[in-house]
């Protein structure tokens, strides 16, 4: 994923160390890699990034999707590996066996406002939730 998407920077954290395996991808130009990850530094990527990958097989971390989803970033995940598919739109879940196709989801989201709008819209709706202004409309 990372050589396929050279256009996008990858935000790799964990709260403990990394697997050797891991370490290595940090040759990568658009790989930054927080290992031992405090707690702010993990908010302030949710502020700084746009998507979030749920692809992790291992557990998730800090209520992660759910924080991405608060976060009004688009998340887009591995049926497979997903760790919280309420907050995650059908049509931003992808098979392991068809990894391509979530690498051409984000390569046809590069750079494409409106067609990222339309899936976190979709993201939204799939997990319940309304506006400020419906909400308050309900109390009417």
């Amino acid at each position: 994923m990372v050589n396929s998407l050279p256009q996008y920077q990858f935000h790799i954290v964990a709260l403990t160390e990394m697997s050797q395996k891991l370490m290595k991808l940090n040759s990568h130009e658009n790989v930054m890699l927080f290992p031992n990850a405090p707690k702010d530094k993990i908010l302030s990527l949710y502020q700084k990034c746009d998507i979030y990958l749920d692809i992790n097989k291992g557990n998730e971390i800090l209520d992660a999707v759910k924080s991405a989803f608060d976060y009004q970033l688009l998340v887009l995940g591995y049926i497979e590996t997903l760790h919280n598919e309420n907050y995650i739109a059908t049509e931003n879940q992808f098979s392991l066996e068809k990894h391509a196709e979530l690498i051409e989801t984000l390569k046809e989201l590069d750079n494409n406002e409106t067609m990222r709008n339309s899936r976190l819209r979709h993201q939204l709706t799939h997990a319940g939730s309304i506006d400020k202004a419906t909400f308050i409309e309900g109390f009417k």
